[in-house]
């Protein structure tokens, strides 16, 4: 008798609902060289930029080593484009549905002082009044250092180990019974990987209570930006290659979700 063969339907996982829609809160790789972002480097930060399947190449002018992405001196270039949500409709600060995770690895060193971030900024171009939050990733004396935080302020925490950076951005939380109907990032996690992936001892935290806050209105854009170590003072060349993601988690539903008793709803296609 011959083997026969059926196609499953669709299956129940101890009562959680059906198989979610993939590709839904994947890693995205940055290439800021792809036509979908646009540069903003008003100190001719950069000297060259390239992609390949090494990573993101960034050659800093040396005459720039005064220009970092910090709460003292907001000077990188900055590569930006709208942040999205899965569907593909821009993100606005009052969509308290989503957060946001960036992942960056170091690639190669070939100057000291190189800086690399990731950040989201409500008007990149406006250096005057933008507002960001994020992660910054430096090569300082032979040790690369995490950077998380805002505009306003940010920790820091450096490691000799250290090859990748995680940080995960929380959904804005709405502050409108405190003061001016404003949207704010609540907090940022971060942890400095070794090469296993492992998290290094004491190199991670979070950064609660920022004050930085975003017009409810305003879209949200994702920053990638290249410039120097803060701790930089005097003049050199910076030059790394890097590996950059990010993902997007996302919700229509935000903070009301409905109580279904069969679990989720969405279907695997």
């Amino acid at each position: 008798m011959g083997r026969r063969s059926r196609v499953p339907g669709q299956f129940d996982r101890n009562g959680l609902g059906t198989t979610p829609v993939t590709s839904f809160n994947e890693w995205i790789p940055v290439n800021p060289l792809d036509g979908s972002w646009t540069l903003d480097d008003p100190n001719s930060v950069i000297s060259s930029a390239s992609v390949n399947a090494s990573g993101i190449r960034f050659q800093n002018n040396a005459a720039a080593y005064d220009h970092h992405m910090h709460p003292a001196e907001d000077g990188a270039a900055a590569y930006y484009r709208l942040l999205t949500a899965p569907t593909g409709a821009p993100l606005k600060w009052s969509d308290n549905g989503w957060s946001v995770d960036f992942l960056i690895t170091g690639v190669t060193e070939n100057d000291d002082d190189a800086l690399i971030g990731l950040h989201l900024s409500d008007d990149p171009p406006d250096r005057t009044n933008r507002h960001w939050v994020g992660l910054n990733y430096t090569n300082i004396n032979g040790q690369r250092k995490i950077w998380a935080g805002d505009k306003a302020s940010m920790n820091s925490s450096n490691n000799a180990d250290g090859v990748s950076a995680f940080a995960k951005l929380f959904n804005p939380f709405d502050r409108s019974s405190d003061d001016d109907d404003k949207e704010q990032i609540h907090a940022i996690a971060w942890v400095h990987l070794n090469s296993a992936n492992h998290s290094i001892a004491s190199q991670y935290g979070t950064r609660g209570g920022m004050t930085t806050e975003f017009d409810e209105s305003d879209l949200v854009y994702i920053m990638l930006c290249s410039g120097f170590d803060p701790a930089s003072t005097s003049s050199g060349t910076s030059d790394g290659t890097w590996k950059v993601w990010y993902r997007v988690s996302y919700s229509s539903e935000g903070f009301s979700p409905e109580y279904r008793l069969n679990g989720r709803t969405h279907l695997h296609k």
